[in-house]
Order: C-alpha cells, then sequence, then structure tokens
C-alpha cells in the first residue's frame, strides 16, 4: 500500500523516498522490481509529479533505484552502491546508519532455526551440525593451566596456535611461513573487519564476487566502502573487468573465495588464479582469499596464497571443521601487515579470549583430530554426491545447477516453481528453509541449497519433501 505517513514535518519528497526505503527493508520491493511511473505516483500520494521526479532522482543518486529511458523506474538489481544519510533524530540515525537494517526474512528464518523442529527442512544452514564435529577427547587444563598461558599470549594471538596454522599453510602453498605471518581472530568475519578498519578507509572502492556472501555483511557498509561487483560467470578470466574497474574506480582491494565460492560452490581453475594474481599484481591491487574449506581441500588445489604471498590475504577459519561454535578464524599476511592488523584490534579494544585458543591449539595437537578431518571429508562427499544425484533425480530437467565438488551447498535454479520473494516467505511458513539469492546481490529465481544439515538416508525423503511444497506452492 502506497501511503504518506500523517503529520510529518518532513517535504512531501523525503517522505516519499522514506516510504520507498522503508519497502525495501521490510522486502515489500525486490531488487529488479519496477516502480510505478512518477504521474501514478503522483496520483497514489495525491501530490505534484515535480515532488515524485525529485525524491526519484535522490533515490538514483543514492543508487538506490535505477531509472532508464523507456524501460521506467526500478529498484537496483545488484544494490550494490547504497550511501547513508545523516539524520537528526536517533530513529534516522539509526535507519540511515552504516550497518544495515535486520532482514525480516532473515529474522523468521532464524527464529524457525531456534525452534529445532524436527520436521523442519534446513536447506538454509551451513553450520557443521553437531553430528559431524569431532569426538575427540581434550586433555584435563586447570584454571591455573589456562591462565599460565598467557603467557604465550601476543597481540597477534597465542604463539603456539600461529605457529600451527603457519606450518598448516605453509604445506600446502609450498611457502615458508612462520608464526610472524600469523594474526589469530575471534573467526573470519573479524578478520574481514579488521582488514576493511586497518587497511582501508571510508569511500575507498573495492571489488567482490557477484552473487557473493560477502553481500550480505554490514561490515563492508559499516566501513562506507563502494562495492563493485565480479559476475562469477566471468570467474574464469576477470582481467577486462579488473582493468575496467581500476580505471573508472580506483579499486583498492578485490575479495574473493575462489575455492567452493560460497554460494555457487564453484573451484577457480589454476589457470584462473594465475591470471587473477598476475593482473592484481600488475595494478598493484591487494587480493584477499577467504577460504573456509581449506583443511577439506583436495592438496591438487592450491590457495591464491601460494601464487603471490606478498599479495594476498589469506584467511582461514575452524567452523567448517569443528563447527561455528569455535570462533576461530585466522589471517595470513606479510609480517609488517599482521603488526598493522593486530595494533588496530587492540586499539578498538577487540582481544581474542586466550581460552578459546588453548582449546583450539589442544584439539589441533590431539592424536585424532586428523581422523576426523580424515573422517568428516569422506562423509561429506557421500552426502555431496547423494544429494545431487536425488536433486536430479526427483526434478529431472526442472532443476538447473552446475555439479560441485566439495563445500556444503549448491547454487540451484527452479525457474518453474521459485521465481519471487514472496515465494519464498511461504514457503518458510511451510517450515522449508531456502537462502534466496537476493541476500547474495542477485535475483531471486536463484537460491542456495545447503544439504550438510541431513544424514544420508534423509536426504531422499528430505528432496521429495521440497518438491511437495514446491508443487503445492504452485
Amino acid at each position: 500500500m502506497w501511503q504518506l505517513p500523517e503529520m510529518s514535518a518532513l517535504p512531501k519528497y523525503h517522505q516519499i523516498i522514506h516510504v520507498i526505503e522503508e519497502k525495501l527493508g521490510r522486502g515489500e520491493l525486490q531488487p529488479g522490481e519496477r516502480l510505478p511511473t512518477e504521474r501514478a505516483l503522483a496520483d497514489l500520494f495525491q501530490v505534484n509529479r515535480s515532488t515524485v521526479k525529485r525524491a526519484y532522482e535522490e533515490l538514483v543518486a543514492n543508487g538506490i533505484v535505477i531509472a532508464e529511458q523507456g524501460r521506467g523506474t526500478y529498484i537496483n538489481p545488484d544494490k550494490w552502491f547504497r550511501y547513508t544519510g545523516n539524520q537528526t533524530n536517533w530513529h534516522n540515525y539509526m535507519k540511515h546508519s552504516r550497518f544495515s537494517l535486520s532482514v525480516p526474512f532473515m529474522d523468521a528464518l532464524k527464529a524457525k532455526q531456534r525452534e529445532a523442529d524436527p520436521e523442519l527442512l534446513d536447506f538454509a544452514s551451513g553450520d557443521l551440525p553437531v553430528s559431524l564435529t569431532p569426538e575427540i577427547e581434550l586433555p584435563h587444563l586447570s584454571w591455573q593451566t589456562l591462565l599460565s598461558e598467557e603467557g604465550n599470549d601476543a597481540p597477534s594471538g597465542y604463539e603456539p596456535l600461529r605457529t600451527v596454522f603457519a606450518r598448516q599453510l605453509s604445506q600446502r602453498s609450498n611457502q615458508a611461513l612462520t608464526s610472524e605471518h600469523v594474526l589469530i581472530t575471534s573467526g573470519a568475519q573479524q578478520a574481514l573487519f579488521l582488514i576493511t578498519q586497518g587497511l582501508l578507509s571510508p569511500g575507498d572502492a573495492i571489488a567482490i564476487e557477484a552473487p557473493s556472501y560477502s553481500y550480505s555483511l554490514s561490515l563492508f557498509q559499516s566501513a562506507g566502502l563502494r562495492l563493485y561487483p565480479l559476475p562469477m560467470t566471468d570467474s574464469e578470466d576477470w582481467r577486462e573487468q579488473l582493468e575496467t574497474l581500476y580505471g573508472k574506480h580506483r579499486i583498492k582491494m578485490v575479495f574473493v573465495n575462489p575455492t567452493y565460492q560460497n554460494p555457487t560452490g564453484k573451484v577457480m581453475s589454476h589457470a584462473a588464479r594465475q591470471r587473477l594474481v598476475e593482473t592484481c599484481g600488475k595494478l598493484h591491487i591487494p587480493i584477499v582469499e577467504d577460504d573456509p574449506f581449506g583443511m577439506l581441500t583436495p592438496s591438487s588445489i592450491q590457495p591464491l596464497y601460494s601464487y603471490a604471498p606478498d599479495n594476498v590475504i589469506y584467511i582461514g577459519s575452524l567452523s567448517k571443521v569443528v563447527g561455528a561454535t569455535t570462533r576461530i578464524g585466522w589471517l595470513t599476511a606479510p609480517p609488517e601487515v599482521i603488526k598493522r592488523l593486530a595494533e588496530a584490534r587492540n586499539e578498538m579494544e577487540l582481544g581474542l579470549s586466550i581460552f578459546p585458543q588453548v582449546l583450539a591449539y589442544s584439539l589441533l595437537k590431539s592424536n585424532g583430530f586428523s581422523q576426523h578431518v580424515a573422517h568428516l571429508m569422506q562423509q561429506t562427499t557421500t552426502l555431496r554426491q547423494t544429494f545431487q544425484k536425488q536433486l536430479r533425480l526427483v526434478f529431472d530437467e526442472a532443476i538447473q545447477f552446475e555439479p560441485i565438488t566439495g563445500g556444503y551447498h549448491l547454487w540451484v535454479s527452479l525457474p518453474d516453481y521459485v521465481t519471487t520473494q514472496r515465494e519464498y516467505d511461504h514457503l518458510l511458513k511451510q517450515n522449508v528453509l531456502l537462502m534466496p539469492g537476493t541476500l547474495f546481490g542477485d535475483s531471486a529465481k536463484y537460491f542456495r541449497l545447503s544439504f550438510i544439515h541431513f544424514t544420508e538416508e534423509r536426504l531422499l525423503e528430505a528432496v521429495l519433501l521440497l518438491k511437495k511444497q514446491l508443487q503445492e506452492l504452485k
């Protein structure tokens, strides 16, 4: 319903802008959706057409909408260029702060997950379930022992744990690394946050994959960065796009997830990795490599870090191997960068407790950890193959996806069944949880399907129930 707020002291064009922004925040307007014409909206609001024209011009200037001759005015399908404005009351300060407002769909989805209903079809969560976490007895550690380990703590993290991570990446990348190259973080997102705060400035331009999980992270918006997309359809050769983006916007950094990319599951080829590091090296643009599945990746796939260790910041995490609640990540970079980021963290008082670091070190050094990783790889390989086979068997040619060889999710399109946000909302009410493409900066006709929360026996039943719900929706 299009209606201006009553008794508002704001100019009419400001009120129109707020109505459109609120509809976006509530999910009533979707990326790519066409807006009413200036004349039609003027009639609805009982205002002059010039008032609507001014509101649309403001929204175009802020990158929220796009106006094209002959096509009309519509919501930016990518929403890559959101800017925030200054307001004079607390409501608008919060509404227009650099941190994104919560997405109603995600709030409802998380509420469903918390209910832990056994009938729930959770194709949304990519977190490792408890059933797949390590069954490893940790050594008894007294309170005094934990406190005494603070002597091994440093601004960049617990020294023994940093040494373990340095040794692991040395083996994968064939690079000589020491603990001086490693910073321990409270998960991968803190690593990304430290990079945006310690190495970039508000207004800087960065390039991220499209679609990408990074699109949903408010940390880029909170840092005041300008985001520009690198289409995953062209991920084998981004040379032209990177050179164009650098020439037009002077991008300062490239953020990529080259192995089992989230959400597409793609693996960048060896040749594409070489082209990427060579192009960025020529343009003097550093690369941030997010590699959450690093410990579950075959040795035949080398991280980007191995191609250009002086130009790549590598981010790893334990979450996909031992569970998200571990909250241990790490960042590998030249020692001078590690020192700067450690200083930035201390300045922001975002220090990491010694306790989870000592526990993570004990787990990694335990006799059963390597067996756990091997067993997890075997289990997830079976689940992955079974899931793809069942999807093809049940949906046949109606489903579109590229086969994956790793990771916990598929990037799927079912154009005969799901194309709009309203359909995802309906499925959510029916206890079917999917991650729509709009959360990753793409169209609602795509969605991410995660399989990690199902047993092999339950997968076929889950896929059949998914089809049943989709048919009822249709």
